[in-house]
């Protein structure tokens, strides 16, 4: 029974992979490798297939049964296998969260009763036309074919499940160095609008110091004037004289501090333009190598038309890609 079980395994895993490609053929006019694999084999239509084969095959002259058979089956493996597989790798390999009456997206009413109706074909007329060639199949031919399948199967699945997790680990070095330029850019705006905010408020406390010594200096004007009339002429110019002095070394004073600061906000100012240039430069590098690192392990999930789940939501593996690819040239 065990050795029937992997027979029929295999070869509906992969009829079931033949269905697939011929759907996505005729519906998006695309011949594509479809399922989790590389190899031309979808495991949910094998492992579905043995399991109403022998829970629902004894009950095959019960057409009711046997379609209500089918959808709960197929219904729940469905579900379980899209879960486990969006809960694992955070992809899907399908999605039905724009059919009317699905559950989580992994299920749809459309498709159980699809699956319902097709086990009732396969039961009834497939089957038994595949059970009548494999039934004349010497046995040790049949141990020996099992072995070749099943060593390239697992060895399928070791790689598959390699590609994928090298896959998503790329997406997420490409989310965590997106970010990084992302804080990069924030920290050159801030660079420069605090560069000008300094120079300004520089510039304004220039401005006030040499408001406050021409009013000193009125000051002693007006003292030495009300103190003698007499030698208002004397006074007025020998106070005239301090006061231009006065003045033009606090202006002196004021401009060579005024340029000392412009030269060292500047000095600063471009040595932090040019380090966090450099480092824009090295994230964008690095950027644009994991992002072509993604779009090679990504090819095979491109193709089979699996979605990311993003923020909450789902994305096609080739828009995500798109994204990221639009990201680095906006840079």
């Amino acid at each position: 029974m065990f050795i029937n079980c992997l027979v029929f395994f295999f070869i509906y895993a992969f009829l079931g992979w033949c269905v697939e490609v011929s759907f996505v053929a005729i519906t998006r006019g695309k011949v594509v490798n479809r399922g989790f694999l590389n190899g031309p084999v979808c495991p949910i239509y094998g492992v579905g297939m043995v399991g109403i084969l022998y829970a629902l095959e004894p009950l095959k002259d019960n057409a009711i049964v046997l379609f209500i058979g089918g959808v709960v089956i197929c219904s729940v493996l469905e579900l379980f296998t899209g879960w486990i597989l969006d809960k694992i790798f955070r992809m899907r390999w399908w999605d039905y969260s724009e059919n009317r009456f699905n559950i989580g997206g992994y299920i749809c009413l459309e498709f159980s009763i699809k699956w319902g109706l097709g086990s009732m074909i396969m039961v009834n007329m497939i089957h038994p036309m595949i059970y009548g060639v494999v039934s004349k199949i010497p046995l040790m031919v049949i141990y020996a074919l099992l072995v070749i399948f099943a060593i390239a199967f697992i060895i399928d699945i070791i790689v598959t499940v390699k590609e994928i997790v090298g896959f998503k680990k790329s997406l997420g070095q490409l989310e965590k160095i997106a970010d990084g330029l992302k804080d990069i850019g924030d920290q050159l705006k801030d660079v420069v609008g605090n560069s000008a905010i300094t120079v300004s408020e520089k510039t304004e406390e220039g401005k006030e110091k040499l408001a406050e010594a021409t009013a000193e200096s009125r000051v002693k004007i007006a003292e030495a004037t009300a103190n003698s009339k007499e030698k208002i002429a004397e006074a007025t110019a020998s106070s005239r004289e301090k006061i231009a002095e006065a003045t033009a070394s606090s202006r002196e004073k004021i401009a060579e501090a005024t340029v000392n600061s412009r030269e060292k906000i500047a000095s600063a100012y471009e040595t932090s333009i040019v380090e966090l240039k450099i480092q824009k430069l090295e994230m964008e590098a690095k950027y644009a190598a994991m992002l072509l690192k993604a779009q090679k392990l990504g090819k095979r999930q491109v193709k089979a038309f699996p979605k990311l789940r993003v923020s909450g939501s789902t994305v096609s593996v080739r828009e995500r890609l798109t994204d990221f690819g639009n990201k680095l040239s906006k840079k």
